[in-house]
């Protein structure tokens, strides 16, 4: 028979056996909802229990499932003193905090409310596809994990056999996971694009799958053209709020000066902007073979703005300085 305590750190006394009750089926779905606990108590089900009244401490084996203050640990043995509050997990364990963020390990050792704790063979998901897998992992303050030995990647992973690399994954020596900033802090990390090292960094941070829109820096280009010569363009995204956002693109050229491409989009409830501008300046008047100092630029752009329920208004822009500035510089 499934059994079921309900401790009470600050007052032993309490602790009980549940009413006994017919056996809770294999398949009872994990996620079932579970009554409501003061703080100092903890909800401990396993198929069975030994208390220990003398040293205050609590061994369950079997489908072990406790939780507290909105966190669950589930796993093959559980080992809880109510003492130190410490909570010592081993064998297929899994912890799901109160936001929904589940971690996987060999073996856990918890304390403070299952907040902090050491885990070794360290799993976890993030988001919807978000995986990072680790050596061991240390959490702190109940949000923050720092893992070491790890490999992390935000995208989704294939089922089909032979095809279980994802696009692209960071391997670093050191991860931070700030779970209430949501950004993920790397420490020697090198980047692997379809299993193929690509990329090292001392450093890096990035946001978190579960983030929708997150400034930072995008995938810079290199390349070398007839027209330009060698090139490098580095955008770059600003998240000014959930509605509206900036790019800004710099490209530096051996041959064809510098040019800055900028993006502006912004939607409201009932209408919407967006600009896409640019500004170019030759000390070399490349462009067609034209001698002297040169500068361009473009613009295009429409908006829409709802005056009532019957009108509206709106305005396109395309413009530029030169016929052939665009196409010379390859802007779409």
């Amino acid at each position: 028979m499934r059994r079921a305590l309900l401790l009470a750190a600050a007052v032993p006394a309490l602790l009980w056996h549940a009413p006994a009750a017919p056996a809770r089926a294999a398949t009872a779905p994990a996620a079932a909802a579970r009554p409501a606990l003061p703080d100092n108590r903890v909800l401990l089900q396993a198929d069975e229990v030994v208390y220990d009244n003398e040293s205050k401490t609590v061994s369950a084996v079997g489908r072990v499932e406790i939780t507290q203050d909105g966190r669950t640990l589930m796993a093959d043995r559980i080992d809880y003193d109510q003492n130190s509050d410490k909570v010592t997990a081993r064998g297929h364990v899994t912890l799901m905090d109160q936001d929904g963020n589940v971690a996987f390990a060999d073996h856990v050792v918890l304390s403070d409310h299952m907040r902090d704790g050491a885990l070794s063979g360290f799993g976890a998901l993030i988001g919807k596809n978000g995986r990072l897998a680790a050596s061991s992992a240390e959490r702190r303050g109940g949000n923050i994990v720092i893992a070491r030995h790890t490999v992390y990647s935000p995208c989704k992973i294939c089922n089909q056999p032979g095809q279980r690399t994802p696009l692209w994954q960071v391997k670093a020596e050191r991860v931070v996971y700030d779970q209430a900033k949501h950004r993920v802090h790397f420490t020697d990390a090198t980047i692997d694009v379809m299993g193929v090292p690509v990329f090292y960094t001392p450093v890096l941070n990035v946001p978190d799958p579960t983030v929708r829109q997150a400034s930072g820096l995008l995938a810079p280009e290199l390349g070398n053209s007839t027209r330009i010569g060698y090139f490098v363009r580095t955008p770059a995204y600003i998240a000014l709020s959930p509605s509206n956002d900036l790019t800004l693109a710099p490209t530096i050229s051996t041959e064809g000066g510098d040019v800055l491409e900028a993006e502006y989009r912004a939607r409201w409830n009932n209408g919407g902007l967006w600009l896409q501008g640019s500004g170019a300046y030759n000390p070399d008047g490349a462009l067609f073979g034209t001698p002297g100092v040169q500068t361009y630029g473009h613009l295009f752009g429409s908006g829409r703005f709802q005056l009532s329920q019957d009108w509206r208004t709106g305005f396109d822009v395309q413009t530029t300085t030169n016929r052939g500035y665009m196409r010379f510089y390859d802007i779409s």
